[in-house]
């Protein structure tokens, strides 16, 4: 089953949000860091984690 973009992003901004605190930009978010901090803290965090998300939505795919 192939994940489509949106369940993509959604898996991982939970994943950015459990680890970092924050919510992904383009969630809603009343409390805590500006929208900008939470651009740059995404950018870094994707950067830093691109090879443990790549291998995580393939494991899903391949479990769905």
């Amino acid at each position: 089953m192939e994940l489509d973009a949106n369940t993509r992003y959604e898996i991982k901004a939970a994943a950015f949000e459990r680890m970092e605190g924050m919510l992904a930009p383009g969630k809603d978010q009343r409390e805590g860091p500006p929208y900008e901090e939470r651009c740059r803290k995404w950018d870094e965090w994707c950067a830093a984690n691109q090879d443990i998300v790549a291998a995580f939505m393939g494991a899903i795919q391949r479990v769905l």
